[in-house]
C-alpha cells in the first residue's frame, strides 16, 4: 500500500511507486503471456499436432543430441484440441526422459491405426527400465504422462522384456 505524505517529496514518492507498480504489472502480463504460450504452443494452434511433433523432432535432431525418426499414418487433425495438447506434452516428456534418464541416441515414434484405435509406438535405444524399480519409483514426469494418457481416455503398455531401450505403446 502506498503511504501518502504532505511534504514536497510526496509527489516524487507517488510517481516512484506508480512507476514500480506499472513495471510489476508489465512483468506479470509478460509472464502470463509466456505461461499461456507454453501451455498451448502456437504451432499446435496454427498447424496441428503432426506439424508440432515434427517441429520438436527437428529441433532435437538439429541439436545433434539425438536422432529421432517420426512417422504418422494417422490423421491427427480430427482430434480435439485438448487431446492434441496432451499428446504433444506426452511426446515432449518421453523424448526428454529418453535423453536425460535413458541416455538414448535414437528414438523411433510411429502413429498408426490398429483395429480402429489410434496407437503411438515409442522406442528408444537407451538403458531401459527394470520393472520392479520402475513400479516402486515413478518420477513426476511419468506420473504426468499417465495422467495425460488418462485424460485422452487412453491406455498404455511398457515392454520390460528388453533390458536395452525403452518401448512404450499408447492406445487412444
Amino acid at each position: 500500500h502506498r503511504k501518502r505524505t504532505n511534504n514536497s517529496s510526496g509527489n516524487f514518492l507517488n510517481v516512484f511507486f506508480s512507476a514500480q507498480e506499472e513495471s510489476i504489472n508489465a512483468t506479470a502480463i509478460e509472464t502470463s503471456r509466456k505461461i499461456a504460450h507454453n501451455l498451448y504452443p502456437p504451432i499446435l494452434e496454427k498447424f496441428g499436432l503432426n506439424e508440432a511433433i515434427q517441429e520438436i523432432v527437428e529441433e532435437f535432431n538439429t541439436s545433434k543430441q539425438i536422432n529421432i525418426k517420426y512417422k504418422s499414418e494417422v490423421d491427427l487433425s480430427n482430434l480435439e484440441k485438448d487431446n492434441q495438447l496432451h499428446i504433444f506434452r506426452i511426446m515432449q516428456e518421453l523424448i526428454n526422459n529418453s535423453i536425460k534418464h535413458g541416455k538414448a541416441s535414437e528414438i523411433n515414434i510411429l502413429f498408426k491405426n490398429e483395429n480402429n484405435n489410434n496407437v503411438i509406438s515409442y522406442q528408444d535405444n537407451g538403458v531401459g527400465l527394470i520393472k520392479e524399480k520402475f513400479n516402486k519409483n515413478k518420477g513426476l514426469g511419468f506420473i504426468n504422462i499417465e495422467s495425460r494418457i488418462n485424460a485422452i481416455n487412453g491406455t498404455y503398455s511398457i515392454d520390460f522384456t528388453n533390458l536395452k531401450g525403452f518401448n512404450k505403446t499408447i492406445y487412444f
